[in-house]
């Protein structure tokens, strides 16, 4: 399967919705002395905030009084304070500040330029200044070393759809001088989205392929295990080699045609989702023995392949993120890579479809969103220092087990002594310290089972918001404001 072509067939698809973005011609400010550049419509007018209050600009279009974005800078307490810790205290003052508004849309991460910020959207009636009409705001927070950056886009609520697009255009374009351009937040995906895959002209960078893996999850409503995104990865470093320099241009030049996606109606995006998932589904099965084929058409039968019926159902692909996400459990609990056996995931899958229809609507809403939850946890992950690790393997072990890490340890040791052989000479205890490992890992696989089975402790996706690096916000598709649809 050519994603070259998926790319062409796209650029037809959103030219017959009429979906644009930046219709109207851009014009490019740029800070030296604040390290950014952000592109804004023509008729809009951009000016300084005062001096001596809060640095920034103010951007209104010369046609409208009641709408204008501002961007301030703000001083953080420490270098490289953390994204959501500083969104978390900057929207606080906000809301303090402005009273009135309330929030209506929970905090979210989004991308903007090359980067990732911290989107919500508040609401309110300023009856102090004479409003008779809500007005509604859209914040968005980024953190470049010890400076915070906030985006406010105000207008009346009447007012802002019809200003929405040029509010996606000002802050999606905003970008961080080259010079400090290293130390903006990190990307949702692992990797840095700059990294070159393949050298070329023009290369195959990390950021080309995040943008393939964003398209397919967006048409197939699904978050990628980790298998499914090193098979992607694969297969676009496979086309960009065997392909001419013109194929290979039009295999990178995917992302403005995920711009134009994300810049249309809810309406809009919802239809070209069915239709790219019917188109990827038509391709697909046209050479079902092509490996990206057959993820594809796994994928769509996953999801679509609903293994308890019931509200939310469970399908085949939330089973699979959830045997990824108990293999990680086990491993950093123990500290030695898990695999369960094919076996013990029947067994795993035999007990969740047992007890599903018996347990409590938090938990069946976690099984059902394990692809989700167990994106977060590895995005948790990748962001949290030693000590936040190891918060997460505690909290890990209370989702999975009901109880700490320690304890749990100490439990499962208990019950592989009982099973465990003795042993004479170095070869025998290197047996030993095998075997030791194979049924602490059976074990672990064993209560899994009967805590799926009995379930007795919360298992919900509280616990996986809560942790450090990931909590607290909400994860999903970005929705026509330029936030994302939530889960």
């Amino acid at each position: 399967m050519k994603l070259r072509y998926f790319y062409l067939t796209m650029v037809i698809l959103v030219g017959l919705t009429s979906i644009t973005v930046l219709a109207q011609a851009s014009q490019v400010y740029q800070s030296e002395e604040l390290n950014f550049s952000l592109s804004y419509p023509e008729g809009w007018n951009v000016q300084a905030l005062p001096e001596g209050g809060v640095r920034g600009i103010a951007l209104t279009p010369s046609d409208n009084d009641w709408v204008i974005v501002y961007l301030m800078t703000l001083n953080l307490e420490r270098d490289n304070i953390p994204l959501e810790e500083a969104s978390n205290s900057i929207l606080g003052d906000l809301t303090q500040s402005y009273p009135y508004l309330s929030l209506v849309q929970e905090p979210a991460y989004i991308t903007v330029g090359d980067g990732q910020g911290v989107s919500a959207f508040y609401k309110g009636v300023d009856t102090a200044s004479g409003m008779q009409e809500a007005e509604i705001v859209w914040a968005v927070v980024l953190v470049q070393k010890n400076l915070g950056y906030l985006f406010l886009a105000d207008a009346i609520e009447s007012q802002f759809d019809e200003y929405q697009a040029d509010f996606n255009e000002i802050i999606r374009s905003f970008k961080f001088s080259p010079k400090v351009a290293t130390a903006f937040a990190p990307t949702f995906r692992s990797k840095e989205q700059s990294f070159v895959l393949v050298a070329g002209d023009p290369p195959l960078t990390q950021k080309v392929v995040n943008t393939y893996m964003n398209i397919v999850e967006f048409a197939l409503k699904f978050q990628m295990t980790e298998v499914q995104k090193e098979l992607v990865t694969k297969a676009l470093i496979k086309e960009y080699k065997e392909g001419t320099p013109e194929e290979r241009k039009d295999l990178i030049n995917i992302e403005p045609t995920w711009d134009q996606i994300a810049s249309a109606s809810k309406e809009e995006r919802e239809g070209l989702r069915i239709v790219f998932a019917q188109y990827l589904l038509g391709e697909a099965q046209k050479d079902p023995n092509d490996p990206l084929s057959a993820m594809i058409i796994d994928v769509y039968n996953k999801t679509n392949m609903i293994l308890v019926q019931d509200t939310p159902p469970f399908t085949q692909q939330s089973l699979e993120a959830f045997v990824e996400m108990l293999q990680f459990t086990i491993s950093v609990i123990t500290g030695q890579e898990h695999r369960s056996s094919q076996e013990e995931i029947n067994e795993i899958a035999k007990s969740i479809i047992t007890a599903y229809p018996t347990y409590p609507p938090e938990v069946k809403q976690f099984f059902s969103q394990s692809d989700l939850a167990w994106t977060i946890i590895r995005y948790a992950w990748s962001q949290a220092d030693e000590a936040q690790r190891a918060q997460i393997i505690d909290q890990l072990a209370q989702l999975f087990f009901g109880t700490t890490k320690d304890n749990l340890m100490v439990d499962a040791s208990a019950k592989v002594s009982e099973r465990m052989p003795t042993a004479t000479g170095e070869v025998g205890q290197a047996e030993l310290l095998a075997k030791q490992q194979e049924l602490m890992d059976k074990q672990l696989n064993f209560q899994m089972q009967m805590n799926i089975l009995n379930m007795q402790h919360e298992m919900s996706m509280s616990i996986i918001n809560n942790m450090p690096g990931g909590g607290g916000m909400v994860y999903g598709y970005e929705d026509s404001y330029g936030t994302f649809w939530e889960y």
